[in-house]
């Protein structure tokens, strides 16, 4: 996995504007898309 991508990934998902109920299942699906990573793969950053 390319750490760099997912970091890049994960920062501008966390400048959206969003509940935080919705922040952990937001974080993982679309930072995987953008990443290009799949859920998981991430699924272990996120249980």
């Amino acid at each position: 996995m390319n750490e760099s991508r997912v970091i890049d990934a994960l920062d501008q998902v966390l400048a959206w504007d969003m509940p935080a109920h919705l922040l952990p299942i937001t974080l993982q699906s679309q930072a995987g898309l953008m990443a290009g990573v799949s859920n998981d793969e991430l699924g272990c950053c996120f249980d």
